[in-house]
C-alpha cells in the first residue's frame, strides 16, 4: 500500500504541473523512483545530461586498454579479462557490449580444406551446375550416416548446472567403449524419406562397403519409389 500511496502521490504532482525536480525535492523519493513512474505516466520524461562519477571504471583509457587486449588475443574469456583488470565480471561484460558493441562467441568450426579439395572443388563445381540446369526436373537423393551411442551426451560449455559447488551436481557417465549403432538414411528432393538402415554392428564402413549399401540397400528403395 506505502508502494501504491508513493506513486499516486508522484502522479498527482506530475498532473499538477511540477517538474521532476520539483518533486523530487518535495516528497524525497528517491531519485530512480520518481522518474521511473513520471516516465510509466507520460512516456516523455528523461533524466537530464549529467557528468559520469569521478570513480568509474569504464573511461576511455579502460576502453582502449581492454579493446588492445582483444586485438591482441581474441579468444580471451571475460572472467579471465576481469581478473587480469581487477573488475568485476559485469564491467567487462557491459564494456564489451556496450561499448565496444561486441559479444562473446562461441569459436565455430569449420571442414579444413586442403590445396586439392579445393580443386576438386574448383573442377566439379561447374559440372554439377551445368547437370543441375540441364535436369532440373529430376529427383534427387541426399544420403548420410551417422553413430549413436548409448552414453548421455554433453556438451562441455553449455551443459550446466547451478549448484555451491560442482560436487553437488549429478556428474555425466559415460563408459570407455559405449554401445553404439550406425544408421544409413536418405532423403529425396520430393519429400519421400527412406526406411532407416542399422548397419551391421563391428562393420568397418570402407569404400567397399558404402558402394554395397549404395547398391543393395539404396537403389532398390530408389526404384520402388
Amino acid at each position: 500500500m506505502a508502494e501504491l500511496a508513493r506513486r499516486t502521490t508522484i502522479c498527482e504532482m506530475k498532473r499538477a504541473g511540477n517538474s521532476v525536480s520539483d518533486i523530487i525535492k518535495s516528497i524525497g523519493y528517491a531519485n530512480l523512483t520518481v522518474y521511473r513512474v513520471v516516465a510509466a505516466f507520460d512516456g516523455k520524461v528523461q533524466r537530464s545530461r549529467h557528468s559520469p562519477r569521478s570513480d568509474r571504471k569504464r573511461t576511455k583509457t579502460f576502453l582502449a586498454g581492454l579493446k588492445r587486449t582483444w586485438k591482441a588475443d581474441p579468444s580471451q574469456s571475460m572472467s579471465k579479462l576481469a581478473q587480469k583488470r581487477r573488475v568485476s565480471p559485469s564491467t567487462i561484460s557491459r564494456a564489451v557490449k556496450e561499448d565496444l558493441g561486441m559479444k562473446s562467441y562461441v569459436r565455430r568450426v569449420r571442414n579444413l580444406l586442403t590445396t586439392r579439395a579445393k580443386a576438386l572443388r574448383a573442377e566439379r563445381c561447374p559440372k554439377l551446375l551445368n547437370y543441375l540446369k540441364q535436369k532440373g526436373g529430376h529427383v534427387r537423393v541426399f544420403v548420410d550416416e551417422k553413430k549413436f551411442v548409448v552414453d548421455e551426451v554433453a556438451n562441455r560449455q553449455n551443459t550446466r548446472v547451478i549448484a555451491y559447488d560442482p560436487s553437488e551436481g549429478p556428474p555425466v557417465m559415460q563408459s570407455k567403449n559405449p554401445a553404439s549403432v550406425m544408421v544409413f538414411a536418405a532423403v529425396a528432393s520430393d519429400g519421400k524419406v527412406m526406411p532407416p538402415h542399422f548397419i551391421e554392428a563391428g562393420l568397418k564402413i570402407n569404400t567397399a562397403e558404402y558402394l554395397k549399401i549404395l547398391k543393395d540397400v539404396l537403389m532398390p528403395w530408389i526404384r520402388r519409389n
